[in-house]
């Protein structure tokens, strides 16, 4: 997560009554909601490897951690179509066995730049069916956390996985299977013109339109705030929301929320 995201300033900014009528402020800190798991499956490749060692990695430490990274769906794609991107990478590798703890870490800083530089504009140009695919993978992820993990859940939708580590086998299986629809997207969004975006104060229209009531609205609002079990019901209900509208509406609000954290 970069520097920036450490804001504390709401996910949306509104006064009542007219929530669904006021301008729309994505937090900083909140923003990095969908696709910061692009940097959670490059810091997972290494995170259970820095806290061992004291010294500098071994070459063999950093192959294992790009090989990984270069394992995982969308991920590994980017790097192949870039295969610049793989020096960096094994920078970033390094850096990070070598200096564990480093906040925000050299791998998430990769897979922030790396997002926004290739990820996003793909993103933007996706079809309907394929942004609203990739969203429904995050809500399956989001949804198997509810019942198996809440506070992963609800670091899922405040911050990002930061250590996809933390999932158990099941969840690791939907992270890339999640990572594996972004990947599709991304592969349709290549070929694909830019589609309108929302609109700043669209987004709480929408989400009425989807069946958030001004209680789930001043909920995003105060997300921070919120409890364990609310925090992680709100992330569900994000990522679902997409599903609840018609094709061309869900769509552009699921390139929304793919593509929030530019």
């Amino acid at each position: 997560m970069t520097e920036s995201a450490k804001c504390d300033s709401p996910i949306l900014s509104w006064k009542k009554p007219e929530y669904r009528n006021r301008p729309i402020t994505r937090s900083r800190k909140i923003g990095q909601t969908i696709l910061i798991v692009l940097a959670a499956a490059v810091v997972a490749a290494v995170i259970g490897f820095g806290a061992q060692y004291l010294r500098g990695p071994s070459e063999s430490d950093v192959d294992h951690g790009v090989q990984a990274a270069k394992e995982m769906p969308l991920v590994g794609l980017v790097i192949a179509e870039n295969p610049a991107l793989e020096e960096k990478l094994r920078a970033a590798i390094a850096d990070e066995l070598k200096n564990p703890g480093q906040v925000p870490s050299p791998g998430s800083r990769f897979g922030a730049e790396v997002r926004q530089r290739y990820i996003v504009p793909a993103l933007l140009a996706a079809d309907d069916d394929s942004a609203l695919k990739a969203a429904g993978g995050m809500e399956a992820l989001a949804t198997y956390l509810q019942t198996k993990d809440a506070a992963l859940c609800r670091e899922l939708g405040l911050t990002g996985l930061q250590n996809a580590n933390k999932l158990d086998a099941d969840g690791k299986i939907l992270l890339r299977q999640a990572l594996a629809l972004q990947e599709q997207a991304y592969r349709n969004g290549k070929t694909g013109s830019p589609k309108p975006p929302l609109k700043t104060g669209e987004v709480g229209r929408i989400l009425g339109e989807a069946g958030y009531t001004d209680k789930d609205l001043e909920r995003l609002n105060t997300f921070e705030k919120l409890s364990t079990v609310d925090g992680c019901a709100a992330t569900v209900k994000l990522y679902g929301a997409p599903r609840a509208l018609p094709t061309e509406r869900g769509g552009a609000l699921a390139r929304w929320l793919l593509t929030v954290a530019q």
